[in-house]
């Protein structure tokens, strides 16, 4: 009977210490997929009320700057990038990065918000972009989080 439950419990430890982490580029393939498929259901809802819809998914220049956030260095081979571990980012970091770029929600004024009049005009599309981005990781993780959780927390937990 020992010798079963030493055995039982063995099997199941090696089960749980299975899980592997999130690796950088896969977390951008699942959050970029998250956002495209958050974008179908929020452009559908914004159609029924009559609002502008947002961009109907993420373009290669959009994934390509969040790609570039977490890109340390490329090294001397070719195609061989060095990415930042996801333990380095927090959540507030990552959210408020991509949302100052992202450029779903059309801006009124030239991009960025770092003049009075991109301030004034861009505000809104800064905030629309900030709640797809939040409400994007919400959906990736299945839960609620806090701004000082780093991506690898949230995302393996």
């Amino acid at each position: 009977m020992k010798t079963f439950l030493l055995g039982f419990c063995l099997v199941f430890s090696f089960q749980a210490g299975a899980v592997t982490k999130l690796s950088t580029p896969e977390f951008i393939k699942r959050f970029t997929q998250t956002v495209n498929d958050r974008l179908e259901k929020v452009n559908a809802e914004r159609a029924l009320e009559g609002s502008r819809p947002y961009c109907s998914q993420l373009s290669d220049e959009q994934i390509s700057g969040i790609e570039a956030l977490f890109v340390i260095t490329t090294t001397g081979k070719a195609n061989q990038i060095v990415y930042r571990d996801l333990a380095q980012v927090t959540t507030g970091q990552f959210i408020a990065a991509i949302s100052e770029s992202l450029g779903c929600y059309p801006t009124s004024w030239l991009p960025g918000r770092s003049t009075i009049g991109g301030f004034l005009f861009n505000t809104k599309a800064y905030v629309m972009d900030y709640i797809l981005t939040r409400e994007s990781l919400e959906n990736l993780s299945g839960r609620r989080f806090d701004d000082s959780e780093t991506l690898e927390i949230l995302l393996n937990p």
